[in-house]
């Protein structure tokens, strides 16, 4: 083979490779609330607020989604949610009957939510925390107010940008350093924690309804009236115009891992962007709203809508998966629903392995915490069966309620949800 015939197989190749995601998208759960915001702290841990009924809840996942626990609900809706690691995060929205702005904290993993009453009559809309201390929040319809907190939300100080304009979203790199995004392409900017702002007006007079920047130069914001998209490579002082329409339907939602790679959500479609958005590719286009989106790493990403959760799946580069949803890993093992189920003091959980792999098997309480590891070893093929006697890792008896008992084979992972009645 001359080196021509050769390099035009090695181009070939590499388009062809490049055709296929390194993960696909796969409808994990459907739930019974209007999912409003997702945040994950790893790939196994992570939450969503969402609404029902003028309930605000809160769920949590410990094996990356498919499993979903209520943690925690207020008498009103929850609009986001913010983790700043695995154990610290905050929940805000509009407390319906004390007709107030309200922030739920917490310090535990989401197994416990302190609730923090604004003194005004505000919907909460969307936040963001830097550390344990630092964070700033907005409110639906908001003009000319953003809260700041030095505290970890304990209390909110009101910051004024200095304009009448509707407030859509925000965004800050450092204590310092951050902008807000407002109607008729106008962004402000503050250097100094939000005490003063310029204005950064962009080339198009639609309102900015998302942005996000990376560090503090680089930066994209998106518009009403079409999506356009718009990128600043000197901290908002000129805005290049990428595109001037990403999709008619509008995008909700966007973030950016590098200076390359993103993902956005809007109206019913995903869309990635691996050139630092120039071009966006449609990954998935499903029937519901899609409101927000989230990756922890280039592999793992989440995104909800109305009673919706999607989350992607590794795939090696042709395409072919290498980690399946739990309704699909019949082929490499299977979990049994533990007998009987409600137990009083003790259940059985049986399993069929199909290949020679190292397994764990842990137990877990309603909120997510382990609370006992019952198999941690490399097994051959062959079914087997394991004894809980409702103990945790000390010995000592656990009390009554829900559990819920996970294999992990290999970098795959089932979850079955048993009860204990004492």
């Amino acid at each position: 083979m001359n080196k021509e015939i050769q390099y035009i197989v090695l181009l070939v190749l590499l388009m062809f490779i490049k055709v296929y995601s390194s993960y696909k998208w796969i409808k994990i759960r459907e739930i019974d609330i209007d999912v409003q915001a997702v945040f994950f702290a790893d790939t196994a841990s992570g939450w969503i607020v969402g609404n029902e009924n003028q309930t605000g809840k809160i769920f949590k996942t410990f094996d990356g989604g498919y499993t979903w626990i209520l943690v925690d609900f207020i008498n009103g809706v929850l609009n986001d949610i913010y983790f700043i690691d695995e154990n610290n995060g905050w929940a805000i929205g509009h407390d319906m009957i004390y007709n107030k702005g309200i922030v739920l904290k917490t310090i535990n993993r989401g197994i416990n939510w302190k609730r923090i009453r604004l003194p005004y009559n505000v919907y909460l809309k969307r936040c963001q925390f830097l550390d344990s201390n630092s964070g700033w929040m907005i409110y639906n319809m908001a003009r000319d107010t953003i809260f700041y907190t030095n505290n970890g939300g304990e209390d909110w100080e009101v910051k004024k940008i200095g304009s009448n304009k509707k407030i859509f979203s925000f965004d800050f790199v450092s204590e310092d350093t951050g902008w807000v995004c407002c109607s008729e392409g106008n962004i402000y900017k503050s250097v100094d924690g939000g005490n003063n702002w310029i204005n950064q007006k962009i080339p198009i007079d639609w309102p900015v309804l998302v942005i996000d920047f990376l560090n503090n130069k680089l930066g994209w914001c998106v518009t009403g009236n079409s999506a356009a998209f718009l990128q600043t490579k000197d901290g908002g002082k000129n805005w290049d115009i990428l595109l001037e329409s990403m999709t008619p339907c509008g995008i909700f939602s966007f973030l950016f891992m590098d200076h390359k790679t993103g993902w956005a959500c809007g109206c019913n479609e995903i869309f990635h962007t691996t050139d630092g958005g120039y071009r966006w590719i449609r990954e998935i286009e499903v029937s519901v709203y899609l409101k927000d989106i989230f990756f922890v790493d280039s592999l793992h990403g989440w995104s909800v809508g109305d009673k919706t959760i999607l989350k992607t799946i590794p795939t090696d580069t042709l395409g072919t998966f290498v980690v399946n949803s739990p309704s699909n890993n019949i082929n490499t093992f299977l979990l049994k629903q533990n007998f009987p189920n409600p137990f009083n003091s003790s259940t059985v959980i049986r399993y069929k392995i199909t290949k020679v792999s190292y397994v764990t098997i842990n137990i877990f309480n309603f909120s997510g915490q382990k609370i006992r590891s019952l198999v941690s070893k490399k097994y051959i093929p062959g079914n087997y069966s394991i004894t809980w006697d409702g103990t945790n890792d000390y010995g000592q008896p656990v009390s009554s309620g829900v559990y819920y008992y996970q294999i992990r084979f290999n970098d795959k992972v089932e979850s079955k949800k048993m009860i204990l009645i004492r």
